[in-house]
């Protein structure tokens, strides 16, 4: 019994803290599913109008639309045709890095992307310009709460 209480006390300490740490600006508040469990996270990068990117914790490095790079101003190494699209087609590739990422409230500064030709349409018919991935995520904790069965949505 009195470990069942003590068990019972931690997941309350650590649902409150969870909830602080939410309205500290800890934890990413706008994202979206699709029925293919796809997730996507609203992000700012260089104070640029927020866009949505799809969140993949195996990616590395994060990728962007090499459109869209350009259009904020990013500047974008030499392109190398290194990847492999639908196909088989080579895709160009150029390293940039972006000097302040903003996921919700949460900052990283200078985060290194990988320029490509990349459109994916999100959840709400918006176009995803690009994939959050470890060079973005690295030593931080991502919290998506989100009842499993529930349909599609994007945030209020």
């Amino acid at each position: 019994m009195a470990v069942r209480l003590i068990l019972a006390c931690v997941m309350l300490f650590l649902a409150a803290f969870a909830v602080m740490a939410g309205e500290r600006g800890g934890v990413p508040s706008a994202f979206a599913t699709d029925g293919t469990h796809h997730v996507y996270v609203r992000v700012s990068i260089n104070d640029a109008k927020p866009v949505w990117m799809l969140l993949d914790t195996g990616a590395s490095p994060s990728t962007i639309d090499r459109d869209y790079a350009r259009s904020i101003g990013l500047t974008l190494g030499r392109e190398r045709n290194i990847g492999k699209g639908v196909g088989g087609d080579a895709i160009p590739i150029a390293k940039t890095s972006v000097a302040q990422l903003r996921i919700g409230a949460t900052r990283r500064d200078k985060v290194a992307f990988e320029a490509m030709p990349f459109r994916y349409t999100a959840p709400d018919g918006e176009t995803a310009v690009g994939v959050i991935g470890r060079s973005a995520l690295t030593g931080r904790t991502l919290v998506l709460d989100y009842p499993a069965s529930s349909p599609p949505r994007t945030p209020r």
